[in-house]
C-alpha cells in the first residue's frame, strides 16, 4: 500500500512473517500521525517482525520520535520485534542525541 504527498511517502509490504513500512521524506508535525498510523496498522497483521525502513527520511522532529516510541510500545505489547532498517544519517543522529539508540534495534 502506497501513500504519498509531495514530500512524504509511505509504503507497506508484507512478506511471510515480516512487514516492512518504508518511509521517505520528512517526518514532522504534518506527517508523523500518518507515519504512526501506518506503523501501528502494520502490527494488525501480527507479524513476527515489523521493519521500519527509514533510509529515505530526510528530516525527523520530536513528533517523529514520539511516533517511533508509540510504535515500539505497541510492538512490545504485541510481542512483535521492531527493527529500524537502514536509518538515514539524519535519523541515526537524532536517535544517538536523544539516547534512543539504546532502545531501538537497528539493521543496517
Amino acid at each position: 500500500m502506497l501513500h504519498d504527498t509531495a514530500d512524504f511517502t509511505l509504503d507497506t509490504d508484507a512478506a511471510e512473517a515480516d512487514v516492512t513500512v518504508t518511509v521517505a521524506g520528512e517526518i514532522d508535525l504534518d506527517t508523523a500521525g500518518r507515519f504512526r498510523d501506518a506503523a501501528l496498522s502494520a502490527l494488525t497483521a501480527a507479524p513476527k517482525t515489523l521493519r521500519l525502513d527509514l533510509a529515505g527520511v530526510s528530516f525527523m522532529d520530536s513528533t517523529g520520535l514520539h511516533a517511533l516510541m508509540a510504535t515500539k510500545r505497541r510492538a512490545d505489547l504485541a510481542g512483535v520485534q521492531l527493527v529500524l532498517t537502514r536509518p538515514s544519517p539524519t535519523v541515526a543522529r537524532l536517535l544517538d542525541l536523544s539516547g534512543l539508540d539504546r532502545v531501538f534495534e537497528r539493521d543496517g
